[in-house]
């Protein structure tokens, strides 16, 4: 996994996941274009870095087709190319799936889904061309189990993993290969906004989920790891 040479995109960089996975990857050797909408935070999270040297950020709201666009060539005129793609950025809520209002679909939608589909459109073809890299789809185990109270969310979340098995269809004999990972409930400032009565010290934390995507990313040559399924120890809390 140490190569200087390979050149990753992540978004949701900032905090969270993401700023676990692009902070493993710069530790694995990796050039990384570390995406986010905050400026200072990703200047933050990236001072935090093994090797910040090798992390340049990226600010981008991914909502925007446009912006997307935008971003991916800013990416790559910065590493070169592309090897991997870790789209990691997400937002979840809690709302009854009677009562969601047009507009909390429409921006619960846009980030877990919108966006997912604007990064493939802009980042594959540059994977395709070299006929290889990889597309990583941090997602969440709503998209394959239902919560009370998390309709939209799990809705979206189900409609990415839909999306990325068809592109895993498409391309697989491409030499691109694309892994989601599903991932139960992880201790980040996302629970601060709610008390459900959970215990956070039982839940995975987000080294664990950039462990699971550096896994995917060591798999064999000759093999694809196309979906894991990482929970806590006790499983769906």
């Amino acid at each position: 996994m140490a190569d200087a040479r390979r050149a990753a995109l992540v978004t949701g960089a900032s905090r969270g996941i993401g700023r676990a996975i692009a902070a493993a990857l710069v530790r694995a050797g990796s050039r990384v274009a570390c995406v986010g909408r905050d400026p200072a935070r990703l200047a933050e999270a990236i001072a935090t870095f093994d090797q910040p040297s090798l992390a340049v950020p990226v600010v981008a709201e991914l909502t925007r087709s446009d912006e997307v666009r935008r971003m991916v060539q800013s990416s790559v005129r910065h590493l070169d190319h592309l090897d991997v793609v870790v789209h990691a950025a997400g937002a979840g809520g809690f709302v009854a799936a009677t009562r969601v209002t047009a507009e909390e679909w429409e921006a619960c939608r846009a980030i877990n889904l919108d966006a997912l589909i604007y990064l493939t459109r802009e980042t594959v073809p540059w994977l395709l061309d070299r006929g290889a890299g990889h597309l990583i789809l941090v997602s969440s185990i709503a998209a394959v189990h239902a919560f009370e109270g998390a309709g939209p969310y799990c809705a979206a979340k189900a409609g990415a993993k839909a999306f990325a098995d068809c592109l895993r269809q498409e391309i697989r004999r491409s030499g691109v290969r694309v892994t989601t990972v599903l991932a139960g409930s992880v201790n980040t400032p996302f629970w601060d906004r709610y008390d459900l009565g959970l215990d956070r010290a039982r839940m995975l934390v987000a080294s664990d989920v950039a462990d699971a995507v550096l896994a995917a990313l060591s798999a064999s040559e000759h093999g694809s790891i196309d979906e894991i399924t990482i929970l806590p120890r006790e499983g769906i809390l």
